[in-house]
Protein backbone atom coordinates (compact mmCIF):
# COMPACT_ATOMS: atom_id res chain seq x y z
CA UNK A 1 0.00 0.00 0.00
CA UNK A 2 1.16 3.49 -0.73
CA UNK A 3 0.54 5.70 2.25
CA UNK A 4 -1.05 9.02 1.58
CA UNK A 5 1.23 11.11 -0.62
CA UNK A 6 0.90 14.88 -0.54
CA UNK A 7 1.45 16.34 -3.99
CA UNK A 8 0.93 19.71 -5.64
CA UNK A 9 -2.51 20.27 -7.11
CA UNK A 10 -2.44 18.46 -10.49
CA UNK A 11 -3.25 20.03 -13.83
CA UNK A 12 -6.60 19.27 -15.42
CA UNK A 13 -6.71 16.65 -18.14
CA UNK A 14 -7.51 19.56 -20.46
CA UNK A 15 -4.19 21.23 -19.56
CA UNK A 16 -1.84 18.23 -19.83
CA UNK A 17 -1.03 18.57 -23.51
CA UNK A 18 -0.10 21.66 -25.49
CA UNK A 19 -1.59 20.46 -28.77
CA UNK A 20 -3.29 17.53 -30.46
CA UNK A 21 -0.02 15.63 -30.91
CA UNK A 22 0.13 15.02 -27.16
CA UNK A 23 3.13 17.22 -26.50
CA UNK A 24 3.26 17.75 -22.72
CA UNK A 25 2.40 21.32 -21.73
CA UNK A 26 4.77 23.52 -19.75
CA UNK A 27 2.38 23.46 -16.79
CA UNK A 28 2.28 19.64 -16.83
CA UNK A 29 6.08 19.36 -17.01
CA UNK A 30 6.43 21.79 -14.10
CA UNK A 31 3.86 19.89 -12.04
CA UNK A 32 5.62 16.56 -12.66
CA UNK A 33 8.98 18.02 -11.62
CA UNK A 34 7.55 19.44 -8.38
CA UNK A 35 5.63 16.18 -7.70
CA UNK A 36 8.86 14.20 -8.25
CA UNK A 37 10.63 16.37 -5.65
CA UNK A 38 7.75 15.85 -3.20
CA UNK A 39 8.01 12.09 -3.73
CA UNK A 40 11.75 12.12 -3.02
CA UNK A 41 11.20 14.02 0.23
CA UNK A 42 8.34 11.74 1.32
CA UNK A 43 10.20 8.53 0.41
CA UNK A 44 12.80 9.39 3.03
CA UNK A 45 10.14 9.73 5.74
CA UNK A 46 7.72 6.95 4.71
CA UNK A 47 8.19 3.37 3.63
CA UNK A 48 6.70 3.82 0.14
CA UNK A 49 6.53 0.64 -1.90
CA UNK A 50 4.90 0.19 -5.30
CA UNK A 51 1.59 -1.58 -5.70
CA UNK A 52 2.10 -4.42 -8.15
CA UNK A 53 -1.22 -5.48 -9.62
CA UNK A 54 -4.83 -4.43 -9.07
CA UNK A 55 -5.47 -1.37 -6.90
CA UNK A 56 -7.94 1.31 -5.87
CA UNK A 57 -7.00 4.97 -6.19
CA UNK A 58 -8.10 7.69 -3.75
CA UNK A 59 -7.45 11.35 -4.58
CA UNK A 60 -8.46 14.28 -2.38
CA UNK A 61 -8.10 17.70 -3.98
CA UNK A 62 -7.73 21.01 -2.12
CA UNK A 63 -11.27 22.35 -1.95
CA UNK A 64 -9.91 25.89 -2.01
CA UNK A 65 -9.14 25.34 -5.71
CA UNK A 66 -12.70 24.21 -6.43
CA UNK A 67 -14.15 27.57 -7.37
CA UNK A 68 -11.24 29.10 -9.23
CA UNK A 69 -10.58 28.42 -12.88
CA UNK A 70 -8.42 30.86 -14.79
CA UNK A 71 -9.28 33.62 -12.33
CA UNK A 72 -13.02 33.08 -12.71
CA UNK A 73 -15.20 32.04 -9.81
CA UNK A 74 -16.84 28.90 -11.08
CA UNK A 75 -16.98 25.31 -9.90
CA UNK A 76 -14.58 22.95 -11.66
CA UNK A 77 -14.97 19.21 -12.24
CA UNK A 78 -12.78 17.11 -9.93
CA UNK A 79 -12.85 14.18 -12.38
CA UNK A 80 -10.52 16.01 -14.77
CA UNK A 81 -7.53 15.66 -12.43
CA UNK A 82 -7.14 11.87 -12.24
CA UNK A 83 -5.23 11.37 -15.50
CA UNK A 84 -2.21 13.46 -14.52
CA UNK A 85 -1.97 11.65 -11.17
CA UNK A 86 -2.34 8.14 -12.65
CA UNK A 87 0.24 8.78 -15.37
CA UNK A 88 2.63 10.23 -12.78
CA UNK A 89 2.20 7.16 -10.53
CA UNK A 90 3.03 4.88 -13.46
CA UNK A 91 6.00 7.01 -14.56
CA UNK A 92 7.44 6.77 -11.04
CA UNK A 93 6.77 3.01 -10.92
CA UNK A 94 4.43 3.31 -7.95
CA UNK A 95 1.85 1.27 -9.89
CA UNK A 96 2.41 -1.32 -12.59
CA UNK A 97 -0.07 0.20 -15.01
CA UNK A 98 -3.16 2.37 -14.73
CA UNK A 99 -5.14 -0.41 -16.44
CA UNK A 100 -4.96 -2.27 -13.09
CA UNK A 101 -7.12 0.41 -11.41
CA UNK A 102 -10.29 -1.32 -10.24
CA UNK A 103 -11.91 1.75 -8.80
CA UNK A 104 -11.24 5.31 -7.82
CA UNK A 105 -12.49 8.00 -5.52
CA UNK A 106 -11.85 11.65 -6.35
CA UNK A 107 -13.19 14.28 -4.02
CA UNK A 108 -12.72 17.78 -2.66
CA UNK A 109 -11.36 18.15 0.87
CA UNK A 110 -9.01 20.00 3.20
CA UNK A 111 -5.53 18.70 2.35
CA UNK A 112 -3.46 21.88 2.39
CA UNK A 113 -3.52 24.92 0.18
CA UNK A 114 -2.71 24.10 -3.44
CA UNK A 115 -2.21 20.40 -2.67
CA UNK A 116 -3.79 17.01 -3.20
CA UNK A 117 -3.42 13.71 -1.39
CA UNK A 118 -3.08 10.39 -3.20
CA UNK A 119 -3.50 6.92 -1.72
CA UNK A 120 -3.10 3.66 -3.65
CA UNK A 121 -4.67 0.60 -2.02
CA UNK A 122 -3.97 -2.90 -3.34
CA UNK A 123 -7.03 -5.06 -3.93
CA UNK A 124 -7.26 -8.75 -3.16
CA UNK A 125 -7.94 -9.74 -6.72
CA UNK A 126 -5.33 -11.47 -8.82
CA UNK A 127 -4.27 -9.66 -11.99
CA UNK A 128 -4.84 -11.44 -15.26
CA UNK A 129 -1.64 -12.56 -16.97
CA UNK A 130 -0.73 -10.28 -19.84
CA UNK A 131 -1.68 -12.80 -22.56
CA UNK A 132 -5.27 -12.87 -21.24
CA UNK A 133 -5.51 -9.10 -20.96
CA UNK A 134 -4.30 -8.75 -24.56
CA UNK A 135 -6.85 -11.32 -25.76
CA UNK A 136 -9.65 -9.45 -24.02
CA UNK A 137 -8.77 -6.20 -25.79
Amino acid sequence: MIERLHLPFPPSENDIYANLRRVPSKRYKTWKRVADNELLAQRRAKNIKPVLGPYRLQIVLDCGKRIFKNGNRRVIDCGNFEKAVSDWLKHNELITDDSFCEGQSIEWGWVGEGMCSVTVLPTNRVALPSQYREAAE
